[in-house]
């Protein structure tokens, strides 16, 4: 399976729309004034979302501080003092109309390594056109090792699933999805980790 790092890596080369046009391409002289180390913008006229110019940043500080249009800047230094992020593995990606620079479409791509082995990836998704929290989600349970819906201390209704060892959650409202994915933990302690994560905060701002 893709690490993290080389989804980052592959992200910043090819793009995510197949966009046909480069813009630029820079590595920042001061990241901390920036907010990013490396940025690429690409344009493209694209089947689903039309016309967008798309701006992929990757930045070490992420994987503590996520920043998010229109929301609070998300907290993630609970995972950082469970475990280390990946090297080059933390990119976000946002996505506008040229003429008015409205955000239609967004993700964020975070991996972390466990200390005792195994990974952790968390991704955040934001799509003007689709409304996550109300796409009908059929689970076959038996094929799982585990399978259940929990409630977060916040209130977010979390799809959590566990097999040979792996670990996959998800809640959505509207046009935003978290998901997580493990290989390393139980799902006690994902559930744990998405109670410190405060995910009402971003999903129902």
């Amino acid at each position: 399976m893709e690490t993290s790092a080389q989804y980052a890596a592959r992200t910043m080369e090819d793009g995510l729309l197949g966009e046909k046009t480069l813009i630029s391409r820079n590595q920042s002289q001061d990241p901390g004034r920036d907010g990013w180390e490396e940025q690429v913008v690409r344009e493209c006229e694209d089947d689903y979302y039309g016309p967008v110019i798309t701006t992929y940043q990757t930045s070490a500080a992420y994987a503590e501080t996520l920043p998010l249009e229109g929301l609070p800047d998300w907290d993630l230094s609970p995972l950082c003092r469970e475990m280390t992020p990946e090297e080059d593995a933390q990119i976000l990606v946002q996505g506008r109309r040229p003429e008015s620079g409205e955000l239609v479409w967004a993700k964020a791509h975070l991996g972390y390594a466990l200390p005792q082995g195994g990974r952790f990836t968390l991704t955040y998704s934001y799509d003007c056109n689709t409304d996550y929290g109300t796409q009908p989600e059929y689970v076959l349970s038996s094929a799982y090792d585990q399978s259940e819906l929990y409630t977060t201390r916040d209130g977010c209704q979390t799809l959590v699933q566990a097999y040979d060892g792996q670990v996959w959650a998800s809640a959505a409202c509207g046009g935003r999805m978290i998901s997580v994915y493990s290989i390393g933990l139980t799902l006690e302690q994902v559930e744990d980790i998405l109670d410190e994560l405060k995910l009402s905060a971003l999903l129902f701002a």
